[in-house]
């Protein structure tokens, strides 16, 4: 009976030394713990050299080109363009009536808003008009452009310049936020 108290009390203290030092010797490395529980950062689907036709009620408005898409769920759904993509507008009767360009993209899938950086140029063929900026925000809900940054406006007979500007996404109505340039006045005395 004495042994087997003896022993009993032997598996006790072995048990509650090594629970003790399992615990203690725990060490929360900021690093680690940033390893263990980062969020997982690789595409959920990526494709090379696609062509998109995006259409409206049975008519395509524009097609998307790229040599690199990659698709993000986590932690939010989003399309990137890493290697920059091309659009052609369509009229209804499938004209081309614009282009656009650049050298970076991400799409915002919940909210339809895309954003375009480096070399950014979108072209109404019909008005022969032309906005490259660096970077541009495209509301595909709203059918808007607008940027923050140095923007230059080709347009038939002039180049105007500025600083931040506001668009349809045809081009169709435009204006420019801080505007420069050389602007032709009518002097009619």
């Amino acid at each position: 009976m004495k042994k087997l108290k003896t022993l009993h009390r032997l598996l006790c203290i072995s048990f509650l030394s090594l629970i003790s030092v399992l615990l203690f010797s725990c060490k929360n490395d900021i690093k680690e713990v940033a390893k263990v529980t980062k969020v997982d950062s690789l595409p959920a689907q990526s494709a090379q050299n696609i062509r998109v036709d995006y259409s409206e009620n049975g008519k395509i408005v524009y097609t998307l080109s790229s040599p690199l898409i990659r698709k993000y769920i986590v932690p939010q759904e989003v399309t990137a363009f890493p290697k920059g993509f091309n659009l052609v507008f369509y009229d209804t009767l499938r004209n081309q009536k614009g282009t656009g360009r650049a050298n970076y993209g991400i799409s915002h899938d919940n909210t339809g808003i895309v954003e375009l950086t480096g070399n950014v140029v979108m072209v109404n063929n019909e008005k022969k008009m032309r906005i490259e900026t660096e970077k541009m925000i495209w509301n595909k809900n709203q059918k808007t452009v607008a940027g923050d940054k140095a923007v230059r406006v080709y347009l038939p007979d002039r180049m105007v310049y500025g600083t931040g500007f506001n668009a349809t996404e045809d081009l169709s109505k435009w204006s420019l936020v801080h505007p420069g340039g050389t602007f032709l006045v009518k002097d009619d005395r």
